[in-house]
């Protein structure tokens, strides 16, 4: 075998060892990229803040001396009251849910909630870390606030998902005013069929409106589906290696 034979078999093959491997490519699917909710962009209803990008903080303290004799100010974001729930249903016609839908735990008073509607495709992920804090552990008998994380399809209306987050039951950091929290927690929903979809975050004061709760939303993100490499591209790569081997050939 001549020294330029020998050149020509060994970049043949690395030409069509690089061209299998793109065209194995073809077959699986680009990782994708979450990519960062920006609150300040959603709507809000009641003590709502967005401090930062896939960031919000959200409480149903009504400025009313709810925790008193603490100062509302200890417990509340924004400087807005919580949104009525119960004389009127302003908090489930801002949600566009039934009246009686936040009556979960017991009967919804007031509360405060962030929503937004977005186009969705299957197997996109919305996923956000959570804190639920709360002081009604202080009574005799908990009321139960919560809060919620809920999907509905804003095409036909149905509500598609609904979580009441989990129940703080740890002592809260020794610098928040509040009782109890979960510390903070993973939460993911998965879309199962393209559409729009309105997301909504809350949280509820529940059979009375005394004692605040609170939520605080960090790392927000939606992660779209992976893309696959068109199969066309992996049918192109191996035809131009299989050219390159007859090329090589007849100059052989």
């Amino acid at each position: 075998m001549t020294i330029s034979h020998f050149i020509k078999r060994c970049a043949l093959k690395t030409i069509v060892v690089s061209f299998a491997s793109f065209g194995g490519l073809a077959t699986v699917a680009f990782p994708s990229f979450a990519a960062q909710v920006n609150f300040s962009g959603w709507q809000v209803s009641g003590d709502v803040t967005t401090p930062g990008v896939g960031q919000a903080n959200l409480s149903n303290n009504a400025l009313l001396n709810d925790d008193r004799p603490q100062s509302d100010t200890l417990f509340n974001f924004s400087g807005n009251p919580a949104t009525e729930a119960l004389q009127t249903p302003a908090l489930q016609n801002f949600l566009g849910v039934a009246e009686n839908f936040l009556d979960r735990s017991g009967i919804a008073f007031e509360g405060s909630a962030i929503r937004n509607t977005i186009a969705a495709q299957a197997g996109d992920v919305f996923r956000f870390s959570y804190n639920f804090l709360t002081n009604e552990t202080a009574q005799p008998v908990p009321f139960d606030d919560y809060a919620f994380f809920f999907v509905r399809n804003a095409d036909t209306n149905e509500v598609v998902n609904f979580n009441a987050l989990a129940f703080p039951n740890a002592p809260s950091n020794p610098s928040s005013p509040y009782n109890t929290q979960t510390g903070f927690l993973t939460k993911s929903f998965t879309f199962s069929a393209p559409g729009n979809y309105t997301l909504a975050l809350g949280v509820v004061d529940v059979n009375d409106y005394n004692v605040s709760s609170a939520l605080q939303i960090r790392d927000a993100n939606l992660e779209p589906v992976p893309e696959p490499i068109t199969i066309v591209g992996s049918l192109t790569a191996l035809g131009f290696g299989v050219g390159l081997r007859r090329r090589f050939r007849k100059q052989a």
